[in-house]
């Protein structure tokens, strides 16, 4: 295997949910970013890792509903990415934008795990770099990009 990918959804729920209070690692079920136009719906969030073959789950964890990616994948990166590659030997770890935090890229390097992600447009050198170049000079070199994936 090549490498996993890690990406989160929410969902949402129905009904009413009743807690004491003392499940101190429970999920809660809040109001939140609702991908499917729903914001008064109560929400989750499910994270998962799939490897990139056949596209198996190799890791699943349900979150409270209000838990932003880059937080989520943080913790995740931190506390599971070491036994995921002892398991999996997997050379990348693909995910979207949110992985690229500071911290969470620290982390994937002092475990010397190679990375896939994207660099959100909100960070200033990306934004420069973009607005420099006409995005119809943009191709992509398929060839180049397989040789560097073996």
């Amino acid at each position: 295997m090549r490498g996993v990918n890690l990406d989160s959804t929410s969902l949402h729920v129905d009904g009413q949910y009743h807690t004491d209070g003392s499940e101190i690692n429970a999920i809660k079920l809040v109001r939140g970013y609702s991908r499917d136009h729903r914001p008064e719906l109560n929400q989750v969030v499910l994270n998962l890792i799939t490897e990139n073959q056949a596209g198996i789950p190799v890791y699943m964890q349900a979150a409270s509903g209000n838990v932003n990616d880059a937080e989520g994948f943080k913790k995740i990166v931190k506390s599971h990415i070491k036994s995921l590659k002892a398991a999996q030997k997997s050379r990348y770890f693909i995910a979207d934008a949110a992985l690229y935090v500071a911290e969470t890229i620290q982390s994937l390097e002092q475990q010397k795990q190679l990375f896939i992600t994207r660099v959100p447009q909100k960070i200033t050198q990306a934004k420069q770099l973009i607005a420099e170049h006409d995005p119809a000079t943009f191709r992509t070199d398929q060839r180049r990009l397989q040789r560097q994936m073996v």
